[in-house]
This record gives structure tokens, sequence and C-alpha cells, in this order.
């Protein structure tokens, strides 16, 4: 599933790119680091594996990292937890990974942090990068942006298509408020259209805060092939842009704007 991500990811920049792949672990992980360029191999995928380098370094995977750093790497929350029971551990993983990106990373280099909890992690690693500009780092709120718009499509009977201006207010947390009144289905207003206060209140906006732990309950895992679809949609419109009469969702530093202090 991770391979296949990756791949996709790739696919979104560029019409025949080639693959670099460098991963690095706090403990080693022999048998993923032999089985997972064989299975691309294997794969035929239409694109090459150019390179493919395991590192217990950081300094050296971020080296190998050009343009883009996606740092999903963090320990995974399990059934029952909450993103920010995670903070103790995870914040001690992204401290050295912002030092490493101030050390090794292009000084134009643009991070997403998706380990949870994405935002104080964002933040964590931002802090330990002072010579890289804050604007860099950003955290994922697009996978409950997603699961918004799918949620008011599958309401509305529309395709998601049809959903625009879809807002992720607050942390990537249950805590995070979808806003139907600044969204729209085909041009009009989406609150307006659902014409459900109660559905909104008490169906909408709690099914897509609490998704991520519907989903460990069921599975015993988080999100996977959303969560990767999650990143590249986050990093494609990041780096080209939304279209026209349409806006997306992304935790980034505060400027100040709407109340929030900068």
């Amino acid at each position: 599933m991770k391979l296949w991500c990756l791949y996709t990811m790739c696919r979104w920049f560029c019409s025949s790119p080639c693959m670099c792949r460098a991963r690095c672990d706090k403990t080693p992980t022999i048998d993923e680091s032999t089985s997972c360029p064989q299975d691309m191999k294997m794969s035929k995928f239409s694109i090459g594996l150019r390179s493919q380098r395991p590192t217990l370094n950081i300094c050296i995977a971020i080296r190998l990292i050009f343009d883009l750093r996606v740092k999903r790497g963090a320990m995974p929350r399990k059934d029952g937890m909450e993103r920010a029971d995670l903070l103790t551990a995870n914040g001690g993983i992204f401290k050295p990974q912002g030092r490493a990106i101030a050390k090794n990373a292009k000084k134009n280099v643009k991070v997403l942090v998706v380990g949870n909890p994405a935002n104080t992690n964002a933040f964590i690693a931002m802090s330990n990068a002072p010579e890289i500009d804050p604007k860099q780092f950003t955290a994922m709120t697009r996978l409950d942006h997603n699961r918004a718009v799918a949620q008011l499509a599958q309401r509305v009977g529309k395709p998601v298509t049809s959903i625009k201006k879809m807002t992720i207010w607050g942390n990537h947390s249950a805590s995070q408020y979808p806003d139907l009144y600044n969204c729209e289905v085909d041009g009009k207003n989406a609150a307006t259209v659902v014409n459900d206060e109660t559905w909104a209140r008490e169906t909408f906006i709690p099914t897509v805060a609490k998704r991520g732990a519907a989903i460990i309950k069921a599975r015993g895992l988080s999100s996977a092939a959303s969560a990767g679809t999650a990143a590249m949609d986050h990093m494609r419109n990041w780096v080209q842009g939304t279209p026209a009469g349409d806006w997306v969702s992304m935790s980034v530093p505060s400027d100040g704007s709407y109340g929030v202090p900068a």
C-alpha cells in the first residue's frame, strides 16, 4: 500500500518520473528494506526505481530528499487513543528530524507532517529548524477535508466534484470544525442545500471529526490509502495551486488571520 501511494504521488507531479526512495528507521527493518524494492520491480510500474536506500541516519535520509518532505513516520495511533496521547513519543521523534532538516535539506524544502498529533509535531519540527522559513512547514488536515467532502456529497446525492470551498477549522483532532457555511454544492451554499441543522451538528461534524477513531476500531490500524491520497492531494495543490473558485484545507503557521494568534 505504501509503495502504491508513493508511485501515485510521483505520477501526480511528472508524466515520466523516476522514483528515488529514502527510508529512515529508528531500528533496523531488514526484511522490509529488501522486500520493498523487490515488490516494486515485480510490479512492472511504468516508472523506475532509480535508487532505494534504507538508513538509520536521519541526516543521510534527508539529504536524499530534494524538494518535498512528507514526514509520515510516527508512533501509530491505536484503538482508544486520541491524537494528543501520542505527543510524548512523537515529540521526541520530530525534534531531531527538525534539526536534521535545517542542517541537510534545501532551504526551499516543502515539509508536510502527517504523523499525529500533526499540528504539534509540525510546530516541533519547525521550531527546531529556524533556518527554514516557517511557511514551508505544514500539517495535514486534507484527510479531514476529503472526508468532509465525501460525507457531504453522499448526503446531497452529488459527486465529490460538485463540492467546492470546504474548510476544516482548528486542529487535526476531535475538536475540529468542518465548515458547511462557506462551502458550495454546484455553486450553491452547502448549508442551504442540506437545510438540516440537526444533521450538520449531530451527524456531519462528529462523523468527520471522529472518522479516524472509527477506522482504527474497525481495522485495528489508522487510515492507509485515504491518508496517502490526502497527502498527495495536499502536496499537489501546494506545489501546483488550486483550481479557480476553490480552496483546500491545510494546517499552516498562523499570520494572525481570523483572530488566531500569530
